[in-house]
């Protein structure tokens, strides 16, 4: 348990980390660009740095680092590496458990979503059962 624990501040901490890279390159390519200002070098140097620091590098790293919304599927690039399954093999009660032990989601969050889930499943099985009766009166007929 309190292995688990650990891992999840971990994970938290290089979540945050990572969200961080973006911002800190923002923030190098602007003092670069005032020292090149301070030391002569020129507008258009400058201007190139702003363009290729705040342009390209800063867009690309948040692309890359950011996480993104349930609602986008993952593309495999996310900091969990030890789940082999994708996303769409997982069981999503599994999926569920294993973002509340990551502290993604607080108690009420889970509890609501659980309950949600296995209300989609149970209407799912009796969507399913009553799709296979039209079968059956087909073969007595």
């Amino acid at each position: 348990m309190l292995s688990t624990e650990i891992r999840a501040a971990g994970q938290r901490w290089l979540e945050t980390l990572f969200r961080l890279v973006p911002v800190l390159i923002a923030l190098v390519t602007l003092f670069i660009a005032v020292m090149q200002q301070i030391n002569g070098l020129g507008t258009e140097v400058t201007v190139q740095t702003l363009l290729f620091g705040w342009l390209l590098l800063t867009p690309v790293a948040t692309l890359l680092l950011w996480p993104t919304p349930d609602f986008v599927p993952e593309l495999g690039l996310g900091l969990d590496t030890d789940s082999s399954a994708s996303a769409t093999d997982e069981d999503p009660v599994q999926h569920l458990r294993d973002r509340y032990a990551r502290g993604d989601l607080s108690d009420a969050a889970f509890e609501r979503k659980l309950d949600r889930l296995l209300e989609t499943e149970d209407r799912s099985d009796v969507d399913s059962e009553s799709a296979r009766e039209p079968e059956r009166t087909l073969e007595r007929d």
